[in-house]
């Protein structure tokens, strides 16, 4: 990959790179850009900690012991520490370790500390130093202590391609999308516009510098104060780690979504909050409609549920984007006059709150077409294939797939119904 990059642009020299805490990377990466300054990622180092826990079998102590959870999690907080400190806070925590989580506190002094004989010099080095995975300074300057901006885009495309093994022109489509969303962050970067910084982290990087800065707090103190505010990386990754090493699991996926919108909602992040909360209920429907032989009450009433969450909160975006969900939910079920009052009512948010912002419009205008395809009233359902045909055409290239999508739609439709062919061909001859 780095040749790749070179290649690519033979004049590359990073002046930051952040990395997981992989040895291979790291060689490679000083002796590729040998003054490169090469960093650990947070959210990794917090992983790591959790891997030992498990690892050692320490998961049903760690759950039921406050106090060793506390003092575990306290570990990778050192890294908000000064460089200098963090060897002489590492030995003040040690003192205090309960003696259930030693073989943590091993892995955690032998791999990011090292072994230090009894007058307190150094006999081993670690495997990774303190300055590589330190992040004090970092935090001081409001930069990243993680490299979830990668992960992120992951996730984000990931969601744009929403499955496991997507076919050429799906893939091509999200890549496209991807592009466009790229360009119109570029366009702002080059406009002066900074993306702003979600709520829930300002306040997160206040307390930390608040904890951080007050000087007359000892620096054991400072790390495990950061441990009892909830330290939102921290506790983030214990959660992520969860989700990563259980994707098979319904029961444990649906309980750390929870588990994440608890924390948003101990910092008053509401709609963070219901953000995560949704996507456990939006799990258990999946499981539902796949496991439970599409018992379409239970789901709907978990859409229900939601979807009145939603309008007290007046997240209309999130409403119409349900609506639609609990109209497919009753199309499925044959009650066609029901499912239709859903999509109309979606239809209604978007000219009511968002008349400009066309996925969504384009989505129900094709629900709204099958439905009436269905029902065998091929003249509405034309009506509204061409509508989402036509806003389409109006953002995206001919060749686009998704215009190929409603070309498909509406063949069909023709296929179906002889008398609006006749009715076509009369409009084409007159024009």
């Amino acid at each position: 990959m780095f040749k790749w990059i070179i290649d690519m642009k033979p004049n590359f020299d990073p002046v930051n790179v952040k990395l997981d805490f992989e040895q291979a990377a790291i060689r490679t990466i000083r002796t590729k850009f040998p003054h490169a300054n090469i960093s650990g990622c947070f959210f990794h180092l917090c992983q790591s900690v959790y891997r030992a826990v498990e690892r050692f079998g320490l998961k049903a102590d760690y759950s039921a012991d406050p106090l060793l959870a506390q003092q575990i999690r306290a570990l990778p907080a050192l890294a908000l520490l000064n460089t200098d400190d963090v060897i002489d806070t590492f030995e003040e925590l040690k003192q205090q370790f309960p003696i259930q989580g030693k073989p943590v506190l091993q892995y955690f002094e032998e791999t990011y500390i090292g072994e230090r004989n009894r007058e307190g010099r150094p006999q081993k080095r670690p495997q990774f130093d303190v300055k590589l995975w330190n992040i004090h300074q970092s935090t001081l300057q409001d930069g990243h202590r993680t490299n979830n901006v990668v992960e992120g885009w992951n996730n984000r495309f990931a969601s744009l391609v929403d499955c496991a093994h997507p076919n050429i022109w799906k893939f091509l489509k999200s890549l496209k999308k991807e592009q466009s969303m790229v360009e119109a962050e570029l366009i702002q970067a080059e406009a002066g516009v900074r993306r702003p910084k979600r709520l829930v982290t300002e306040r997160q990087q206040k307390r930390i510098l608040n904890i951080l800065n007050e000087q007359s707090t000892t620096n054991l103190d400072k790390v495990t104060s950061i441990e009892k505010q909830g330290e939102y990386d921290i506790a983030l990754a214990y959660y992520r780690l969860t989700i990563e090493l259980s994707p098979d699991r319904f029961d444990l996926l649906v309980r750390s979504y929870k588990y994440i919108s608890l924390v948003y909602l101990d910092i008053h992040s509401i709609s963070y909050a219901l953000e995560y909360q949704t996507k456990a209920l939006e799990i258990q429907q999946k499981k539902l409609m796949t496991r439970l032989k599409l018992n379409y009450d239970r789901v709907l009433d978990y859409l229900l549920q939601v979807l009145n969450i939603y309008k007290e909160l007046h997240m209309y975006e999130d409403i119409s984007r349900c609506c639609d969900s609990i109209g497919e939910v009753y199309f499925r079920q044959k009650i066609k006059d029901i499912a239709i009052n859903y999509h109309f009512e979606t239809l209604k948010v978007i000219d009511e709150r968002f008349p400009s912002y066309l996925p969504y419009r384009i989505v129900s205008y094709e629900f709204v077409g099958k439905i009436y395809q269905s029902m065998r009233d091929y003249e509405q359902a034309l009506k509204y294939y061409n509508d989402a045909l036509n806003t389409k055409l109006k953002y995206e290239p001919l060749n686009d797939p998704t215009i190929v999508e409603s070309y498909e739609f509406i063949g069909g439709l023709f296929h179906q119904n002889q008398e609006i062919v006749s009715k076509q061909l009369k409009c084409m001859i007159r024009v």
